[in-house]
């Protein structure tokens, strides 16, 4: 599924939601849910920096990654990544964020 999103560049991704490239997730991981991640640091994630490494939390379970830089998309702000997972799933951000996490622990 191809989601619109803004371009990487001279963006500090700190603290923004990123879309993973679905060619770096397993075939059983290349589900909406799974390409949304909130970054958490790095130097990939600084704008203007020789550093590849980005890393992120995904939005789904929580469970921290790490990507380079060209395995990632773009950035979507927090009404933006709102706006695209209603349209997937019917749910806001952060319902679908709860409803993932419960549904992950059982």
């Amino acid at each position: 599924m191809k989601i619109e999103c803004r371009s990487l560049k001279d963006t500090d991704l700190n603290g923004k939601i990123i879309v993973v490239n679905e060619e770096w997730l397993s075939e059983r991981h290349r589900i909406f849910n799974n390409r949304l991640y909130r970054v958490t640091g790095g130097f990939g994630a600084a704008p203007n920096s020789m550093g590849r490494a980005i890393f992120a939390e995904c939005l789904a379970d929580g469970i921290p990654e790490r990507f380079d830089h060209d395995e990632v998309d773009g950035w979507l702000t927090d009404d933006e990544a709102d706006t695209v997972t209603k349209k997937e799933t019917g749910m806001s951000l952060s319902e679908f964020m709860v409803w993932t996490r419960l549904s992950n622990e059982s």
